[in-house]
């Protein structure tokens, strides 16, 4: 059963330019992503924020029985469904972390849809048993066991702004960074029964649709990233067949407030690049 996404259109801008829709990481809100990057991007496109389900406002399950288990390609048509209520016939798909896992499956199910594909700090590994692409490091899953020892005590704020120093690392955040954060994602609605680690914890490695991918792709990767080493962003730019790569020095997983203007000003000259290749083409084809 398709979910009910919630969604909300950052900014005024008019709406004849191709919109671009922001999935947000696991276990992570529509409000997650930095005001600066949004502004960027929204100066000049319509940004559509989605939640995924059961976080942020979408219905949460109040009994574990409730809902049966999902995995990320009903997760996928959630997208797709959101895509078809708010009308967007076709858009720049954003996804971070399992929001790219998510993103290019709905770019395999819908490639006509997809202008382009932009994959933050994302893998196209498996959810588990992956052998080819590098685990999270010990650090980083000591960091998310300590996590959720705080939120099973009752304090989701304290483990969010936990989070946000762990997964930054070594990027040290601004003071008040995180708890700017916690705070932000804790208003929208946390939901820390959410089942997003399950739903990819059962997802196969998905390197092999990667190649019949015909969007314009964009991989955004931080050099010293410890939850997808930087192995996955170069496996995936390989296997994409109209990719390019960047690489962010000193960024782990995690966009900071101090890198999100620069990480949105390569989102906006990235989907420039894209809409006057297209236009170009049309104009060839008209002219043949």
């Amino acid at each position: 059963m398709k979910a009910n996404l919630w969604h909300a259109v950052y900014g005024d801008v008019p709406t004849h330019r191709t919109p671009v829709l922001f999935l947000p990481g696991g276990m992570s809100t529509a409000r997650d992503w930095p005001a600066p990057l949004l502004d960027v991007v929204s100066a000049r496109r319509p940004a559509h924020l989605f939640d995924l389900r059961e976080m942020g406002r979408c219905a949460w399950p109040t009994h574990a029985n409730e809902a049966d288990e999902y995995d990320l390609p009903q997760m996928a048509d959630d997208v797709l469904h959101a895509m078809d209520v708010h009308g967007l016939r076709t858009a720049h798909l954003v996804g971070c972390s399992m929001g790219g896992a998510i993103a290019q499956l709905v770019a395999h199910a819908r490639p006509t849809r997809i202008r382009s594909l932009t994959l933050l700090m994302s893998t196209s590994a498996a959810g588990s048993g992956e052998t080819v692409q590098p685990p999270p490091s010990a650090r980083m899953l000591a960091g998310i066991r300590r996590e959720w020892e705080l939120h099973a005590a009752g304090n989701s704020e304290g483990a969010l702004v936990w989070r946000a120093h762990t997964m930054a690392y070594p990027e040290r955040l601004v003071p008040g960074e995180a708890a700017r954060y916690a705070r932000r994602a804790t208003a929208h609605g946390f939901n820390s029964g959410a089942r997003h680690a399950q739903a990819f914890s059962r997802a196969p490695s998905r390197i092999g649709l990667l190649g019949r991918l015909p969007m314009p792709a964009l991989v955004v990767h931080g050099s010293d990233d410890e939850m997808f080493p930087l192995a996955h962003a170069l496996l995936m730019r390989d296997a994409l067949p109209d990719a390019r790569l960047r690489v962010y020095p000193g960024m782990g997983h995690f966009i900071s407030n101090a890198r999100s203007a620069s990480i949105g000003a390569d989102l906006d000259a990235f989907f420039d690049e894209v809409e006057e290749a297209r236009e170009a083409g049309v104009a060839r084809s008209r002219k043949i």
